[in-house]
């Protein structure tokens, strides 16, 4: 057996001490997915390095740094981190195989030390000194392969983790959002306008689209792609888990603020670059003929099945005109269309008119299909199963009068002596 040597041991044990503080230091985990300013362990360097050098370049982007993690055809870090295992392994065997011969050599010199004589005990001494400095040296390289094997395990774990939980669901929220701008460009390029009976487009993305794309043409897009995903990383929190409410409100905000002048003018600014006038007075005429009068009071009579012989003006009416606060014209040529039964109020939903028509105390016979009503009930009289109550006896057609007053003239229920069965008998 080798006797332990003090000063050998001193130095092998600070070694080892200072490799196992580092180890553990370079293994440190990510504490978040925040991009750190310094990163002390591997994988938060290795984050950092893919944010600014390769998700931030136009020319290589998150994609590019996703399948540096994680790609196809072993070229990724995985794979060399498998390299590096493997070539660690073959050094740690090689150290362990060579542990048998540095002993024997250790006590071969250790024995002819203590034999030494006056003439060669410089020489045997020296040899000793190498001997142990060469099985220490092996003691921290094996100690040093182990450390490393710690360390490449701990690191793909990370890696593997970082890709499957970041930049794997970076990238399909990537490719969903680029899917959808391009089903949006699509649908806007065509400029099918989809009919509303409840709505009437004043203006669409079609009439402004000269606009938007000369606002667009001014943008850079590698500039507006190294935008997005900086937005992306430092709003992490509202796309890793994938919800798709928090993604849409953030790339919402991130349109609304990349296209503030656009998207936050008034509706009266894209009026008067629909109707080609600066002038607020044509301005307020042409809301009141073209919006008012021939467009929303023509449709904001409410859709109803009403009897030819009842007559509407003899009910109480009532109609509402929602404007946007902050169009002083459109607020304008609302009063003027106005009838005396109107109101015009003021909305702070700013890019939709509103208006809505209601009659009030309308009777049940004022509605045509309870003609039809009646009429089925009549020609199914005799059948069971049309009264929750039944009797023979019973003639519930004297009972329950018709819904229609006498003043319409309308033919009563026959009674029972009229029935062609009841003749017929």
């Amino acid at each position: 057996m080798i006797r332990e040597d003090s000063c050998g041991e001193a130095w092998k044990n600070c070694v080892l001490n200072k490799m196992e503080v580092n180890r553990r230091l370079l293994s440190e985990e990510l504490k978040s997915y925040d991009i750190p300013e310094m990163g002390s362990s591997v994988i938060s360097c290795l984050f950092s390095s893919l944010y600014l050098n390769y998700a931030l370049n136009p020319s290589a982007g998150p994609f590019f740094a996703m399948k540096l993690l994680g790609g196809q055809y072993n070229m990724n870090l995985l794979h060399l981190i498998d390299n590096h295992k493997s070539r660690n392994q073959d050094c740690k065997e090689e150290a362990l195989s060579q542990g048998a011969l540095r002993e024997t050599e250790l006590e071969a010199a250790k024995q002819a030390f203590r034999s030494a004589s006056f003439i060669n005990r410089r020489k045997r001494t020296r040899q000793y000194l190498e001997a142990v400095n060469n099985w220490y040296a092996h003691l921290v390289n094996l100690e040093s392969c182990r450390q490393m094997e710690h360390l490449l395990t701990d690191l793909r774990k990370q890696i593997v983790q970082l890709y499957k939980e970041f930049f794997l669901v970076m990238t399909t929220v990537l490719d969903t959002l680029s899917n959808t701008f391009a089903d949006n460009l699509a649908v806007l390029s065509e400029n099918n306008q989809q009919w509303d009976p409840f709505a009437r487009k004043i203006l669409t993305v079609w009439d402004i689209k000269s606009q938007l794309d000369e606002e667009v043409e001014k943008l850079d897009a590698g500039q507006e792609t190294q935008r997005l995903v900086q937005t992306l990383f430092q709003n992490q929190q509202s796309w890793i888990c994938e919800d798709e409410q928090k993604i849409a409100k953030l790339i919402s905000d991130y349109i609304t603020q990349r296209f503030r002048p656009v998207l936050n003018k008034e509706m009266t600014d894209y009026l008067r670059e629909k109707y080609q006038t600066a002038d607020a007075l044509t301005l307020t005429q042409l809301i009141q003929n073209e919006i008012f009068e021939n467009g929303l009071k023509q449709q904001a009579s409410p859709l109803f099945w009403k009897n030819p012989q009842f007559n509407l003006s003899e009910t109480l009416r009532h109609g509402y005109i929602f404007v946007p606060f902050n169009s002083p014209e459109t607020v304008a040529a609302a009063q003027k269309s106005a009838r005396q039964w109107d109101r015009v109020l003021r909305s702070k939903i700013t890019d939709t008119i509103f208006m809505m028509e209601f009659y009030c105390g309308v009777p049940l016979y004022a509605y045509q299909g309870l003609a039809e009503l009646e009429k089925a009930y009549e020609n199914r009289w005799g059948s069971a199963g049309i009264h929750l109550y039944e009797n023979e006896e019973m003639d519930w057609r004297e009972y329950l009068p018709s819904p229609y007053p006498a003043s319409l003239n309308r033919p009563p229920y026959l009674s029972p002596e009229k029935r062609p069965d009841f003749l017929q008998l």
